[in-house]
């Protein structure tokens, strides 16, 4: 005769087999330790988005270098004006004033939102981070393509006999104040320029969680 304890036993060990096999059982529901079925941001991604919150002062500064820099670049454009000889005579001249009324516009902007942002001590959003990282991208281009083309403009100025209008140069011609505006502004503009492009560059390093699995 068979007694009823091996078959109890063996039917128990089955059955606890079955039901940590069954998909809604507690077996398969509970994790081992330390393990995670969901994708989790690693050590370093953690690190990087704690020092956003330490950046944002920074990036706050760089701002608001690229306000004061482009206002100074338009405002000595906009002043450019002796002999007959002004700014909007010369299309390079007027990009470059028109790119830095645009930075100006968009950084005053960029200011307010980032000040509001380190008050309420909320964290700004993946679509934000976005839509800064590609303005960053098309202002930092603009800034360079003008103060490019604004400083290949003052160096035909200054050479004799490359303009018909200004044909004698800055001192010769009589322009030297027009030349030495036109010139500041060149050199502000780049200046813009490289504060914009750290300012993208910290946008890379903003948006690393979100990009990086």
């Amino acid at each position: 005769m068979h007694s009823g304890e091996p078959e109890h036993g063996v039917g128990g060990a089955g059955a606890e087999g079955m039901e940590q096999g069954v998909p809604g059982g507690s077996g398969a529901a509970v994790a081992p330790e330390g393990r995670y079925y969901a994708h989790t941001p690693s050590p370093g991604l953690q690190a990087v988005k704690k020092n956003i919150n330490h950046i944002s002062g920074v990036n706050l500064g760089l701002r608001v270098s690229e306000f004061v820099l482009s206002v100074i670049a338009f405002s000595l454009m906009a002043a450019a004006d002796q002999n007959g000889a002004v700014f909007n005579n010369f299309t390079s001249y007027s990009f470059l004033l028109a790119v830095n009324v645009l930075v100006v516009l968009y950084t005053l902007g960029q200011i307010i939102i980032s000040i509001m942002f380190l008050v309420s001590g909320k964290a700004t959003t993946k679509l934000y981070l976005f839509i800064t990282f590609g303005c960053d991208q098309l202002f930092a281009f603009l800034l360079m393509a003008a103060g490019a083309a604004g400083a290949s403009v003052a160096l035909l100025i200054n050479r004799n006999g490359v303009l018909d209008d200004y044909g004698n140069g800055c001192r010769d011609g009589g322009i030297t104040v027009f030349c030495g505006h036109a010139e500041a502004a060149v050199a502000f503009t780049f200046l813009s320029f490289f504060c914009m492009l750290i300012s993208s560059l910290i946008g890379v390093y903003s948006l690393a969680p979100y990009l990086i699995l």
